[in-house]
């Protein structure tokens, strides 16, 4: 009997209405296939999942943002109904929460939300999220906020996360915006600084290897990643699906995951076996 993975990280669209500086999607949208995930293929995975036990949590986003997604309220609940015991939840820039979607997203059978909020101050916040108002997500986050405490929400229900942009967004903003979020009564992490996502947001310096000899992400042998067309990729760092593992419209969940060519990879990611100088985990910063 093979494994199972413990998380499954699930793209329902590869659509994003920003273009924010740290991130690679402005770049990899252009470059590769977009669109979103069939009905059939998301009810295939989520059955898939249902039949083993030891799923802690579906997260329905990727390389994307999931409110772009305009049935996500329905596939949240199909994942919870499907699997009860599993956490469900979504992380967005919260800038398309109208008061439409935010009435499906706090009927809906939604674990926890986090929000990605980098910035207090309008300047800040337009120059590093581009392409997204200010005003609009502040006033969008702060109602979605109110109106899930009228649903009774517990206090985790909603997580701002605030990621510093060196020489734009520094500590002592960050450090504001914290005090801002707490004082509305819900969660904060943040990190002083982005990663080049293994060398795929250009500007950042880049990390080359010429060895490495396993993988620092806390998740590394329990999560599987699904993009929008059925391709599952090697993990989050890999926007340019550099390494497909196989695709679910001809596969599953569990032969992929107990498969060759996951095999092969993990020697190669372990130091096992020899990578290739192109290899994308000697440009990743989690590597060891």
């Amino acid at each position: 009997m093979g494994m199972f993975p413990d998380y499954v990280m699930i793209e329902t669209t590869s659509l994003c209405n920003a273009s924010c500086i740290m991130c690679p999607h402005p770049e990899t949208s252009k470059e590769k296939p977009q669109g979103n995930m069939r009905d059939d293929l998301f009810r295939k995975i989520i059955d898939e999942c249902s039949r083993f036990n030891n799923v802690k949590k579906i997260l329905l986003y990727l390389f994307n943002e999931p409110l772009m997604d305009k049935n996500i309220a329905e596939r949240i609940d199909y994942a919870k109904t499907k699997n009860p015991m599993a956490l469900i939840n979504i992380v967005s820039n919260g800038n398309l929460l109208n008061e439409e979607m935010t009435q499906k997203i706090l009927r809906s059978k939604l674990d926890y939300i986090e929000f990605s909020v980098h910035g207090i101050k309008k300047d800040t916040y337009e120059r590093i999220m581009r392409k997204l108002d200010f005003s609009k997500t502040m006033n969008s986050i702060c109602r979605f906020i109110d109106e899930a405490k009228k649903c009774g929400k517990h206090p985790g229900y909603i997580n701002i996360k605030i990621l510093g942009v060196p020489g734009v967004l520094e500590k002592e903003e960050i450090l504001l915006a914290e005090r801002f979020w707490k004082s509305k009564g819900v969660l904060v992490s943040y990190f002083l600084a982005p990663i080049s996502r293994s060398g795929n947001v250009r500007w950042m310096n880049r990390t080359i290897k010429n060895r490495i000899n396993g993988c620092g992400s806390i998740w590394r042998d329990e999560m599987i990643h699904i993009i929008y067309n059925g391709d599952v990729v090697l993990c989050c760092m890999d926007w340019r699906r550099e390494v497909t593992l196989g695709n679910l419209n001809n596969s599953s969940i569990y032969d992929i995951w107990n498969g060759d060519k996951k095999r092969e990879t993990e020697l190669m990611i372990s130091g096992k076996s020899e990578s290739p100088d192109g290899f994308i985990c000697k440009r990743c910063e989690e590597s060891l």
